[in-house]
């Protein structure tokens, strides 16, 4: 039976493979540490929110912003869909 944890659970895993293509799509080194920008639908924003420390340990994120797209993103703006909702995504290289 569907839980509404474990389908927020497989929305996670989509997000991080989503993110993992457009990292590789951008040419970034593995070990690059990245922020990830995303504009969503109510569902999976909230999925994203609820597991943002998996999602970030998982893509080596420093930050995850879903609230707005920057004007400036290491990556093309991509806009995919999930489950029927649509995700804009957007990348960016963070310099240590």
């Amino acid at each position: 039976e569907l839980t509404d944890e474990l389908i927020s659970e497989g929305y996670a895993r989509e997000f991080i493979r989503r993110v993992q293509d457009l990292r590789k799509e951008a040419g970034f080194e593995i070990s690059d540490r990245i922020e990830v920008y995303f504009e969503a639908g109510d569902t999976l924003t909230r999925a994203v929110n609820s597991n943002a420390d998996y999602i970030k340990g998982e893509v080596l994120a420093v930050m995850l912003d879903g609230t707005k797209m920057p004007d400036e993103v290491s990556t093309p703006e991509e806009e995919l869909m999930i489950d029927g909702e649509v995700l804009k995504l957007g990348l960016k290289k963070v310099l240590l």
